[in-house]
């Protein structure tokens, strides 16, 4: 859970407090954080998602590797009829490469995928269903879709350890 207070010190708006609260559940291993699941609350801008947003450069290549091997089982991830209904922005990230990263052909037929620098869903939900007698069945929906995508990405982050 993120905390309250702002960091004032760089910023032009020094609002002291945040107007939102970002909860993440993470499970942690021998030696690293997995990727998992979150939902970030913030009155008319309410989102939930998961995966990886942004990412150390190590992990990053770990997770183009594996979508490298296998980007049938990436594709099909994302392009399952449940997921694209519920995450119709698709996969999201801080940002993407202009080039193909080193070590990869723009022939590719993960050629836009391997360009992004993160990889996650994440969906926006009105506050009313955040707040009504459903809401923890509504989270779990999109948490339940989301899932397959973490998994592929843990198993990348994983795979040496």
């Amino acid at each position: 859970m993120t905390r309250v207070n702002r960091d004032l010190r760089f910023s032009k708006d020094k609002t002291p407090y945040k107007n939102y609260v970002l909860i993440v559940f993470t499970r942690i291993t021998r030696s690293q954080t997995r990727q998992d699941i979150f939902i970030h609350i913030e009155p008319e801008n309410c989102s939930v998602g998961g995966g990886v947003w942004q990412t150390s450069p190590e992990y990053l290549k770990k997770i183009r590797q594996e979508i490298d091997y296998s980007f049938t089982d990436f594709y099909k991830i994302i392009t399952t009829p449940e997921f694209q209904k519920t995450f119709p922005n698709g996969i999201q990230g801080v940002g993407k490469l202009k080039k193909m990263p080193d070590g990869y052909d723009e022939t590719h037929p993960a050629s836009e995928v391997l360009k992004m620098k993160g990889f996650c869903t994440k969906e926006s939900v009105k506050d009313k269903q955040l707040t009504n007698k459903d809401c923890i069945q509504t989270v779990m929906e999109f948490f339940k879709t989301t899932k397959p995508l973490i998994d592929y990405i843990n198993k990348a982050i994983e795979y040496d350890e």
